[in-house]
């Protein structure tokens, strides 16, 4: 039986010998390489895509720098490397960069790390044998099994990026441009002369990307895939990873950097339509890759207290302004208690210095009656008259973006944690503890939705909130229940993390809004995030039958 077993495993290694050797050999630039006529008709598709081949590359981006959490991976990281075709050395060109993804599926079915991705350094040469696939038009070369990934060889010259242009990539709406921008595609770039213009907080305020502009307005997106723009808040995932948590200091927007260096990913816009929202975007990896020709005040550490006052409390606002290339001129608050006041508008006032400090301000805004709508936002400027707002204001917006609050004397309502004037939906309360009461329009129990969703009546909009985590599979429909916990955004939902819940003994069965679904102005997702959570009825305005056209979309929906 044994010597039967040994027979096999020889057999078997034999066979995995057998397939590397048999696997065919393809350069990076040729899996990478699309003709310019296919480009033109907006296809980017690489000729050997669902191949498996074999290839090698030298490292550009140490394994242990990617940050990308999953949590269908054995372990929870997935780990990426970047690489530069062998021939001609490690300096960046046309059709000479790609992604790898460093995850294979083992006999169990699970998707695992292999082992020895997180461990390669810049300047590394690897074999790498793979399946070519691609990921919203990211050309993608996925490892096949354990035996997979290996290296083989080095260089002592590490690195260099190739100089593009990002209006080679993105024009100024940031679609991408394939005739000039594809052959970039996982190549090590130093864009040049750039400047913030917008800061772009997702993931409940817990990552960051920005976009920065040329000269001409083009637009790129530049974002977190690796631990160099990883905020402090950020866990490291990645076992090889050289730090415990992220240290970014986000820029603040109109800094302007001579030289902004990172790899190049694909998130296909434009003439590719619906498969992605980014176009060319651009992904930093190492500190030195930011270098600051000049930047604005930084506006950090900014606190209101209290969060929601009372009709007889001032709300008074703290903050920190700093300018790291010289000095800071001017700090004014600007607010108002008038709805329909445009924020240009504003009157301002300046913020008071803390005595015996030197970047710690303060303004109080007065008591407001119950139920008053305050906006307000701080503009600081240094003494090369660069300017900065909280919260940031895109460059070329013809108005300032504002925090605002609600007046509220009987506590915290749904309403507040809902209402976002933010495009993406994001509560302004994201990340941060509350208290508020509502009526369960559905429970956790197996006869219900499975889910818990609570409404406020005093409200026809942004009055519901999907509730998760402790005490709360004892609620039934139609009871008011008191939830405290930490507001979070999960995928593009607003939702409440739990940590009590209790009754008040107050019932009420909640009716629906009701909508009509053949209003094209409705369907839209800015003005449907007002009902987000909240229990609604679609009704045709002729009570005519609503047909469901689409049965099966996917997760269940239709």
């Amino acid at each position: 039986m044994k010597k039967a077993a040994l027979v096999f495993s020889l057999m078997l290694a034999g066979s995995f010998m057998l397939s590397a050797q048999t696997v065919p050999y393809v350069s990076i630039f040729d899996l990478s390489f699309v003709p310019q006529a296919q480009l033109a008709a907006c296809n980017d598709t690489s000729a050997y895509l669902g191949d498996t081949v074999r290839t090698r590359g030298i490292v550009v981006t140490d394994g242990g720098l990617s940050e990308v959490p999953s949590g269908s991976v054995q372990g929870g990281n997935r780990p990426f490397v970047f690489l530069v075709d062998t021939a001609g050395g490690p300096v960046a060109g046309p059709w000479k960069g790609i992604e790898v993804m460093g995850v294979y599926t083992n006999s169990s079915g699970q998707q695992v790390p292999h082992p020895n991705i997180t461990n390669v350094i810049a300047g590394d040469i690897v074999e790498v044998i793979g399946i070519v696939g691609a990921f919203n038009n990211g050309l993608q070369l996925e490892i096949l099994d354990a035996n997979s990934f290996s290296i083989v060889g080095s260089t002592t010259t590490m690195p260099t990026p190739a100089v593009v242009s990002v209006g080679d990539l993105n024009d100024a709406n940031r679609n991408n441009i394939p005739t000039t921008g594809e052959q970039w595609e996982g190549a090590f770039v130093d864009l040049q002369n750039v400047t913030v213009v917008e800061m772009i907080p997702f993931a409940g305020g817990s990552r960051i990307s920005f976009n920065v502009a040329d000269g001409n307005g083009n637009l790129i997106n530049v974002s977190d895939r690796f631990l160099a723009m990883k905020l402090p808040s950020h866990q490291t995932v990645n076992p090889a990873s050289p730090a415990m948590t992220g240290s970014f200091a986000p820029p603040v927007v109109g800094t302007f950097y001579s030289s902004l260096k990172g790899v190049i990913r694909h998130d296909g816009n434009g003439c590719f339509t619906g498969n992605g929202t980014r176009g060319y975007e651009l992904h930093p990896f190492d500190a030195s890759h930011f270098t600051i020709g000049f930047s604005p005040p930084l506006i950090t550490n900014f606190n209101r207290d209290p969060s929601i006052p009372t009709s007889n409390q001032d709300v008074e606002l703290t903050f920190n302004v700093a300018d790291a290339d010289g000095t800071v001129d001017t700090v004014m608050v600007y607010w108002s208690a008038d709805p329909n006041v445009a924020s240009s508008a504003f009157t301002g006032t300046p913020a008071t210095l803390v005595a015996g400090t030197t970047d710690d301000y303060s303004f109080n805004i007065p008591a407001q009656p119950n139920g008053t709508f305050v906006r307000y936002y701080v503009r600081a400027v240094d003494n090369d008259n660069n300017e900065s707002f909280f919260p940031a204001t895109a460059v070329g917006a013809t108005e300032p973006s504002v925090d605002f609050y609600f007046v509220r004397n009987n506590g915290m309502q749904i309403q507040d944690i809902q209402f976002t004037l933010a495009q993406n939906g994001a509560s302004p309360y994201a990340g941060r503890p509350v208290t508020v009461k509502g009526f369960v329009t559905a429970s956790t129990k197996i006869f219900d939705l499975g889910f818990l969703y609570i409404q406020d009546t005093s409200s026809a909009e942004w009055a519901g909130i999907w509730c998760v985590g402790n005490n709360i599979t004892q609620f039934f429909r139609d009871e008011e229940v008191e939830v405290t916990g930490t507001v979070e955004e999960f995928f593009g939902f607003t939702r409440i993390q739990v940590a009590t819940a209790q009754l008040t003994g107050n019932r009420h069965k909640v009716a629906p809004v009701v909508l009509d679904p053949s209003d094209a102005a409705m369907n839209t997702p800015q003005n449907l995030e007002k009902y987000e959570s909240m229990l609604i009825e679609y009704r045709d305005p002729n009570n005519d039958k609503l047909v469901i056209n689409q049965p099966n979309i996917g997760f269940g929906e239709f």
